[in-house]
């Protein structure tokens, strides 16, 4: 049954989008030949609608700004010492803010520096009352661009009537790192460009990429580096990866 069809449907979706409609193996009852039928002409029929009007998956842009931030290097145990830009497990943090669902992830693309890299030493008095030697960025500003996506399949989801409401919300503070370090968060439409800040290309070391979650936590880095004040994410290569 499943060779018919492959047949009635070639060039389908890949099969862990249609796997739901699968026929069941109890029993190969009309009904649900019927059925399955047009559960598989419904889902080609939505891939071509979102092909032809060029409905694409939910990307999104904000700009996160702040006077100090401090997105910590763990190789550091006394001081708290910040890297050159900010980290990608704090930038999915900081977009979780915008939404944030158990289902999915925000997947970050690209970092662009909106001004020039500035460090300063603060003594930093922590909740609790611990006071920390802090080596923090001054005057930050950064554009991250972010596609949401599943948190399983890892599928990139496409949903414009959300994007749409995330466009439109307001302002929002957020944490720069640490919680005592605040900074505003606003979400920008594709339109607005601003140039970086950050000429050249620039080698900022290794910096923490993700975790990997499981029965051992398992920590990724990767090659920073910023091209004309860019950090294409995207465009890593396993190369450039390490763990």
């Amino acid at each position: 049954m499943r060779k018919v069809l492959s047949a009635l449907v070639p060039n389908a979706a890949p099969e862990k989008h249609i796997a739901r409609f699968i026929l069941p193996r109890s029993r190969l009852h009309p009904f649900w030949i019927f059925q399955t039928c047009q559960n598989l002409q419904y889902v080609l029929r939505t891939y071509s609608e979102l092909i032809e009007n060029g409905v694409e998956t939910l990307q999104l842009d904000v700009i996160v700004s702040g006077e100090l931030a401090c997105f910590r290097r763990p190789e550091f145990s006394a001081d708290l010492v910040t890297y050159d830009v900010i980290s990608p497990p704090v930038a999915a943090r900081v977009l979780d803010i915008v939404f944030s669902d158990p289902q999915y992830r925000w997947d970050v693309e690209r970092v662009i520096v909106l001004r020039p890299i500035v460090h300063r030493w603060i003594d930093l008095r922590q909740y609790g009352g611990k006071t920390h030697r802090v080596l923090a960025l001054k005057d930050v500003s950064y554009r991250l661009s972010a596609r949401l996506r599943h948190q399983v399949t890892g599928e990139p989801v496409a949903n414009e009537s959300l994007r749409s409401r995330l466009v439109s919300s307001s302002e929002r503070q957020v944490h720069l790192g640490l919680k005592e370090l605040a900074g505003t968060l606003r979400v920008v439409a594709d339109e607005h460009r601003a140039a970086p800040a950050c000429p050249g290309t620039h080698d900022l070391g290794w910096m923490l990429l993700n975790l990997r979650y499981g029965a051992n936590l398992k920590p990724r880095y990767f090659r920073a580096i910023m091209r004309d004040g860019v950090i294409d994410l995207a465009a890593l290569s396993s190369d450039s990866i390490a763990s």
